[in-house]
């Protein structure tokens, strides 16, 4: 299988036993996740693999603490995706805790696990929060569902939940943030960052030391190549019917969100006829 199987997500964390994991999703493969000991990264380990009821396991993702891990599912024979979280007690030996669908039957693209709530999207419509505490019953919260909005991520950081939602930009919901309002059991709007290209794809907040400053880091995702430079190159996987390459394009966006009621928009960053899509940002 490890022959042909395309990758659609990858997920580092410590665990429990306090060696370094790494979990892989696959695309129409069969519902596949991978699990590997990547603890010394010049001799990284297959250690394990999982088959689930799906088509696709888009989004793969471990609880800080390491307890646990979810893999999202899209195309289950039953056509109730929902997600499968794991028991990661034992690390080198994942086990299927609890199947949860309630409110994200229609397919789950991306999630965000914190120790005890687990956010997951719902066929691109909205966001369901999930309780965790006991990963064999996990019990829904609640949800936020923006208007007029489809969205594609959503990250978690200081009780502020952000929506990466296309056309409509960021959306900031409180969750628990104390001054913004708002809690995980009743998700509250706080602000709306609108970004004229359209395509907002990913949000990564980020609290610079250096700069003393809060960072929204915002990726593109704006795909096809046809009018573009590059577009004969066959760097990307060619439809079958031929034609051009599926691409994408765009910058990452650097906002000032230091202040959530006036956000500025203060660089960004292009990799040229490639785009950007997803980010992570660390140790300044």
């Amino acid at each position: 299988l490890e022959d042909w199987y395309r990758t659609t997500d990858i997920w580092i964390f410590e665990g429990v036993d306090g060696r370094d994991y790494a979990i892989t999703g696959s695309k129409v493969s069969g519902g596949f996740a991978f699990f590997y000991d990547v603890t010394d990264p010049s001799a990284i380990t297959k250690i394990d693999s999982l088959q689930v009821d799906a088509r696709t396991i888009n989004d793969v993702k471990a609880s800080p603490d390491g307890r646990y891990a979810v893999l999202s599912r899209e195309g289950a024979t039953n056509r109730r995706d929902g997600l499968v979280i794991l028991d990661m007690a034992d690390p080198r030996n994942p086990r299927v805790a609890a199947l949860y669908d309630e409110g994200i039957t229609g397919g789950v693209h991306n999630m965000l696990a914190e120790n005890d709530y687990l956010y997951a999207l719902s066929n691109g419509d909205k966001y369901v929060i999930i309780d965790v505490t006991d990963i064999y019953d996990p019990k829904y919260l609640s949800e936020y569902n923006h208007p007029d909005s489809r969205l594609h991520d959503v990250w978690v950081q200081n009780g502020l939940a952000y929506s990466s939602e296309w056309g409509t930009g960021v959306v900031v919901v409180g969750v628990g943030a104390g001054k913004w309002g708002g809690s995980i059991e009743n998700p509250t709007f706080v602000t709306n960052v609108p970004y004229p290209v359209g395509r907002t794809h990913a949000a990564f907040p980020y609290y610079s030391a250096s700069a003393d400053k809060f960072y929204l880091f915002l990726g593109d995702e704006i795909m096809g190549r046809g009018d573009q430079a590059w577009r004969g190159t066959g760097l990307n996987r060619v439809p079958p019917q031929g034609g051009t390459p599926v691409a994408f394009s765009g910058y990452i966006h650097v906002i000032d969100f230091t202040d959530p009621m006036n956000p500025k928009d203060v660089a960004r960053y292009e990799v040229s006829e490639f785009g950007t899509h997803n980010s992570w940002v660390e140790d300044d």
